[in-house]
């Protein structure tokens, strides 16, 4: 396709137009990439420190196995007293 004189005059200034709007654009479009890379980076810092804190405050709980088998004895016991409770019968004749 052959561009005719008349249309080249007519081109050549809307050239300096169109090339300000493509760079506006590429502009625009590295100033979004860069507040969402900052918002993103934010964002990750802040899960690390919630992961950290959280795990300081709320750790496992090691108990010893005598606790356990102190704590076992205790509610067998109940329940061996609460089960003899139960379990008396009144005959009378």
């Amino acid at each position: 396709m052959s561009i005719k004189p008349i249309d080249f005059q007519v081109m050549i200034p809307k050239t300096a137009e169109v090339s300000k709007a493509v760079n506006d654009d590429h502009q625009k479009n590295l100033g979004m990439n860069q507040n969402n890379a900052d918002r993103l980076q934010h964002k990750s810092e802040n899960e690390v420190k919630t992961v950290h804190s959280q795990g300081r405050t709320s750790g496992p709980e090691i108990k010893d196995n005598k606790d356990r088998e102190k704590k076992n004895k205790k509610e067998s016991k109940k329940n061996r007293e609460k089960n003899d409770k139960d379990s008396i019968i009144d005959i009378r004749l």
